[in-house]
């Protein structure tokens, strides 16, 4: 009767742990998955990243007054330019495309069927890419407190957008060059994050800050 008592107990226990464990499994299958982030699309919009803040920095050392926003821009030139060189390398090797590197520097107008204000920064590599050259074109034709304004908004929310790309990218990429180069850019873009959260004007971190 004992054996038979301690039997019916084991059999209780291992129901009840049982009960307990689905829903966890449960939650672990509806979590959402992490975009998988292709060499191609990786590629074009880190590109496009790199050639946007150079042209915004050197605007940055033109367009403004304030010292601190100057030092950042040439900062951005520096640094976004060593990381468009070691892309254009890998992308070389790898037969990647990439925009022009003179992209940023050629006047563009949004199409009359789809207005600058309500293009999405989604789509296709070209939509992609002309929203960013809308954008930046904008902004280098500002100039004093409202560049600067301008500018430091940019820096921040467009920093925190790339970090949320170059970390995709790190988790999924399947391409071992393009992922060393992702995860050696997540850092400098994290850097930069931080320091253009310093900066005159610069807007409040966005409410899910990224992972640093």
């Amino acid at each position: 009767m004992i054996m038979k008592t301690i039997a019916v107990r084991k059999v209780v226990l291992a129901v009840s742990v049982f009960a307990l464990t689905v829903p966890v499994l449960a939650d672990d299958t509806n979590a959402p998955a992490m975009p998988m982030v292709t060499a191609a699309d990786f590629a074009w919009d880190a590109a496009i990243i790199n050639l946007e803040e150079i042209r915004l920095g050197e605007a940055a050392q033109t367009n403004s007054q304030d010292k601190a926003i100057r030092q950042f821009g040439k900062h951005m030139v520096r640094d976004h330019s060593r990381l468009q060189q070691r892309l254009e390398k890998v992308a070389a090797d790898e037969g990647l495309q990439l925009p022009d590197t003179n992209t940023f520097y050629v006047p563009v107008s949004a199409p009359e069927e789809k207005p600058a204000t309500e293009m999405m920064e989604e789509g296709t590599p070209q939509d992609r890419l002309l929203h960013a050259q809308l954008d930046a074109q904008h902004l280098v034709s500002l100039t004093g407190s409202d560049f600067d304004k301008a500018y430091a908004d940019a820096m921040v929310n467009g920093h925190y957008a790339a970090i949320q790309k170059f970390e995709d990218a790190s988790a999924t990429l399947q391409d071992p060059a393009l992922k060393k180069y992702a995860d050696k850019g997540l850092n400098i873009i994290r850097h930069h994050y931080e320091m253009a959260l310093k900066l005159p004007n610069a807007p409040a971190p966005p409410p899910a800050s990224p992972s640093m």
